[in-house]
């Protein structure tokens, strides 16, 4: 199953408008806001994962259509309301370089225009937001930099709160699942988790969602569904093992205990 993880190939789409006031309201091109339904599918192990989880949603960028209905040209614009300051300053901690500070640059669309970039002399010149699908959630990457500073000074206004998930489906076999019973339009989400870590589950670490897709470098919106895995770690069963095959009353026997411990 193909997962549409963070901002996976969002930022080849926005090239395409190279030349473009990107999200600024350029003269030459009208940009309409999408408001389609969106629908994020959030996939655990343990059902305890999805029915223990606080979430909050944060629509971090809109989908813009700079061409027609019949021949739509997408790219991404920052949501309303986000605060500047707090957004720029995220940015640059993950990395980002000369982020905008003249108070009229779209800072989502500037940041997905953005390629990496390195100096004759081999340092970072330039970062850009992950491209690949298959990267583990715990990569210390730009993307992931993103996300855990937007959860440490949060530019955006929650969508709702709490954000409700339908009731999870599934088995410990072939694992859970449950989508949004919170409406979502399609966009560019983080999502938090407001549950405390216990002993048993971890809090899960903040996700950011892309509701589009892009196919042959071209960002589709398709049906505006996305997928997820959920972002925290459950412990496994307690177990107490010997490899002596027998014993004598009074003997001592070595054992081990096991434990898996959530990450």
């Amino acid at each position: 199953m193909k997962f549409k993880k963070l901002f996976a190939g969002v930022a080849a789409a926005a090239t395409l408008l190279a030349g473009m006031a990107f999200g600024t309201g350029a003269a030459n091109a009208a940009e309409t806001t999408v408001d389609t339904a969106a629908t994020v599918t959030f996939k655990a192990p343990k059902e305890e994962q999805l029915t223990s989880a606080r979430l909050s949603a944060y629509k971090i960028a809109d989908y813009v259509n700079y061409g027609t209905a019949e021949n739509p040209v997408y790219g991404v614009k920052t949501a309303a309301g986000a605060n500047r300051t707090k957004l720029a300053a995220a940015l640059t901690t993950a990395g980002f370089q000369n982020v905008p500070t003249d108070g009229t640059t779209d800072l989502m669309a500037w940041a997905m225009n953005q390629k990496a970039t390195t100096g004759t002399d081999g340092n970072v010149t330039q970062v850009q937001f992950d491209q690949s699908e298959t990267r583990p959630w715990n990569d210390p990457s730009v993307t992931r930099k993103f996300a855990d500073a937007l959860q440490a000074n949060n530019p955006f206004t929650a969508t709702a709160d709490p954000f409700a998930l339908n009731t999870a489906t599934g088995s410990d076999t072939d694992g859970w699942t449950a989508t949004n019973k919170t409406a979502l339009t399609a966009g560019v989400y983080l999502f938090l988790d407001g549950n405390a870590s216990t002993d048993t589950l971890t809090q899960a670490v903040p996700m950011i969602v892309s509701t589009g897709s892009v196919n042959a470098g071209v960002l589709s919106l398709g049906d505006s569904t996305a997928e997820v895995d959920m972002k925290s770690t459950v412990s496994g069963t307690q177990t107490k093992s010997t490899t002596s095959k027998s014993a004598s009353v009074g003997e001592t026997v070595p054992f081990e205990l096991g434990y898996t411990i959530p990450n």
